[in-house]
């Protein structure tokens, strides 16, 4: 299978772990402040590959993050963001590769949710405008049509995590639950019509789930509840809102069963992120996190340690740190712990956490030397 790229002995396997690796599955950004005395090895609050350049004020040796350490073990380059250079008009030179994934993007148009009260403070993006990016951008990439489907079905897709900012905006916005779930069947929906890139030749997409958001700190200290029936009594974590998880989860893994059914000869593989984080969550002594599961390394007090403060966020001058962030799964209450994301990502390519599993693609190594080029919605990005 011609799917390889700038490593010896390389496999479908192995591009697909170098792209997880280098994608960074989770679309966030760097906030630093050089002042900060940064705890080493921790996961960051953003990572630095997919941030606007307004929002980055990175130290001299930046913060190692999941997918950072990952691709420095594989030998493969890190990947500029497209929003780099804004006086070149973000013209793409594919190079080392191109990201196009922005912090706190959203599935659903920004117009959605302003309309329903919920404005980011963040960004103002959503995954139909890099997606208007990838597609403007190919002119600077491949110079015929032809070639550009070519290129595209020779790439490894990996669409997302997506959607998990459609539902924390209106979550923290104290936006009841049922609303809430209401969009969901738009947020797949929405998901779906860019996974279908298979329209313009794409042949091999990873497509993730989403987190169980009713463990994160962030959830558990905004939505608190009196009521000990909401709380899952094994692990902690609030019941409704990992249902609402578990509501997209399987709505999406239905409509990639109906992608499968249309599109046979196309390598759709669904990415299990919520059990894959589940797993810490059952057995965190397992896994070495001696502290409390669900409390925050970088926080503000609180049971859960979690900073409501947004003015002093992670990453903030003013903002706390724990010493010993290796014993922490969650970093901010949004966000795993450098350590956390090592686990979620080596169990997805070589556990149970997809479908199919990615050990059963290609088992066997075969050395080759040809090139593999990649794309990531959300992070969209192209790797060669």
């Amino acid at each position: 299978m011609d799917r390889c790229y700038g490593i010896e002995a390389c496999t479908l396997m192995d591009a697909i772990r170098s792209s997880l690796a280098l994608a960074t599955p989770w679309p966030t950004r760097v906030i630093l402040n050089n002042s900060l005395p940064y705890p080493t090895r921790t996961f960051s609050l953003f990572s630095f590959l997919t941030a606007k350049p307004s929002f980055m004020n990175p130290p001299v040796v930046p913060p190692m993050d999941a997918s950072s350490s990952i691709s420095w073990s594989l030998g493969l380059p890190l990947i500029p963001p497209f929003l780099n250079d804004k006086e070149s008009d973000n013209v793409v030179a594919l190079g080392p590769g191109v990201n196009y994934a922005v912090v706190a993007a959203t599935a659903l148009d920004t117009s959605f949710h302003e309309a329903r009260g919920t404005v980011d403070p963040v960004a103002n993006i959503s995954l139909g405008v890099e997606l208007a990016w990838f597609k403007r951008s190919l002119a600077s990439i491949c110079s015929s049509a032809s070639d550009c489907r070519n290129l595209i079905g020779r790439s490894l897709i990996l669409m997302g995590e997506i959607g998990g900012t459609d539902y924390n905006g209106p979550i923290f916005d104290y936006k009841p639950i049922e609303e809430v779930e209401s969009y969901v069947p738009l947020v797949i929906d929405t998901i779906i019509s860019a996974v279908n890139l298979i329209d313009m030749g794409a042949q091999t997409l990873v497509v993730p789930g989403t987190f169980p958001i009713g463990c994160s700190s962030s959830i558990l200290t905004v939505r608190a509840s009196k009521n000990k029936k909401d709380y899952d009594n094994r692990t902690g974590c609030l019941i409704r809102y990992n249902e609402l998880v578990e509501y997209h989860n399987d709505l999406l893994i239905k409509k990639l069963n109906h992608l499968r059914e249309l599109h046979p000869n196309v390598i759709i593989i669904y990415a299990d992120y919520y059990n894959a984080a589940m797993q810490i969550i059952y057995y965190p002594i397992k896994f070495g996190f001696t502290n409390p599961v669900l409390k925050s390394c970088c926080g503000g007090g609180g049971p859960y340690n979690y900073n409501i403060n947004l003015s002093a966020q992670c990453g903030h001058v003013l903002a706390t740190v724990c010493d010993d962030p290796d014993a922490y799964a969650y970093w901010d209450g949004i966000h795993f712990t450098e350590d956390a994301y090592r686990i979620i990502f080596k169990s997805l390519f070589n556990g149970q956490y997809t479908t199919p599993r990615f050990n059963s693609l290609c088992p066997t190594p075969t050395p080759t030397s040809t090139s593999q080029a990649e794309v990531a919605l959300s992070g969209l990005q192209i790797q060669r």
